[in-house]
């Protein structure tokens, strides 16, 4: 089972990789074009795709993960907000402006980019829920990049699809699968958005696979249930 603030950092996941990638407005995750490995972890067993996306000069990307934690365990340290910025990859600033109900939430995330690119923001809407019968945690995070004024000192993205799942394997291990595609605003060429279009989620990942092999966090929350091999 989880917290309240499952959903409140959740959506932080997905924003990690808004610099990396840019889209048109068509987009779907669910396209039937193949994925290509770029990079493969044995040891902390993450693997990072792209793929081509139909009038965009820059790749989409998928990240896949098995871990030694319950969906539980996962989603607790994912709330973990006062501390995301610690595994979240170049993470500067992260805060949940607005609740708008226990699985739907605004926030509001920087991220440092690479010289000489600007620092980018994000606003966005992130909306959680569980599959009662697989118990797999869906977050689906989407940019609303009106929903805040202009800041003079970071390029606001314009545009993000994203979607977070968290699959339960066993009472004990779950699959973290990471993926996205977004537009990340302003001027950025593209060797160097490609380039972290594989770095990004990687670096993520696997920072959140140390956090996990560190913590024994589980949260609870009457809505949504841990994974019970026996029910």
């Amino acid at each position: 089972m989880f917290s309240l603030k499952l959903f409140q950092s959740a959506r932080m996941l997905a924003i990690s990789s808004c610099l990396a990638f840019i889209s048109i407005p068509s987009y779907s995750l669910d396209s039937s074009n193949e994925w290509d490995l770029e990079k493969k972890d044995r040891k902390y067993q993450l693997k990072v795709y792209t793929r081509d996306v139909e009038g965009s000069p820059l790749k989409a990307f998928k990240g896949v993960m098995q871990v030694d934690a319950s969906i539980g365990h996962v989603m607790a340290e994912i709330t973990d907000h006062d501390n995301s910025c610690e595994w979240l990859a170049d993470c500067v600033e992260y805060k949940m402006f607005e609740e708008i109900s226990a699985n739907k939430n605004y926030v509001y995330f920087v991220q440092n980019a690479p010289w000489p690119v600007s620092d980018r923001d994000m606003v966005a809407l992130s909306e959680a829920s569980q599959n009662p019968e697989t118990y797999e945690i869906s977050i689906k995070v989407q940019a609303e990049p009106d929903k805040l004024p202009l800041t003079e000192d970071n390029i606001r993205i314009p545009q993000l699809n994203a979607h977070w799942r968290i699959i339960p394997k066993s009472e004990t291990q779950s699959e973290i699968i990471y993926e996205g595609h977004a537009d990340p605003g302003g001027s950025i060429p593209n060797w160097l958005a490609n380039a972290v279009v594989v770095t990004t989620p990687y670096k993520t990942l696997k920072s959140l696979n140390k956090r996990l092999k560190k913590s024994k966090k589980e949260f609870n929350h009457p809505n949504f249930k841990n994974y019970v091999a026996s029910e």
